[in-house]
């Protein structure tokens, strides 16, 4: 009887937990796979070449540039996570 008593606590709140560190586990690989895209974006923009993003990516992820002065790019990156939070990052770049 204990044994049982001891089952039903454990999965009432043990198996909760792993399930939300397993969500969390799946963003922030999702977000450095984001943080990959927009590095890649920005250093194809210094090198003057045409970005090309994987067809995963494009339908995850929203890339935007902004020309902020001259020679000055804002490039951002926006997308839902698994965990369904919007995130957006951005960087700068001169040329």
């Amino acid at each position: 009887m204990a044994s049982l008593i001891l089952l039903t606590i454990f999965s009432a709140t043990i198996l909760p937990l792993i399930s939300i560190i397993y969500v969390e586990r799946i963003a922030v690989r999702e977000e450095l796979n984001a943080l990959t895209e927009l590095e890649e974006t920005l250093h194809d923009y210094l090198q003057d070449r045409e970005h090309s993003q994987s067809q995963d990516s494009k339908d995850h992820m929203l890339i935007t540039r902004e020309y902020i002065k001259s020679g000055v790019i804002k490039i951002c990156i926006q997308r839902k996570g698994g965990n369904n939070r919007i995130n957006e990052k951005c960087l700068l770049a001169a040329k």
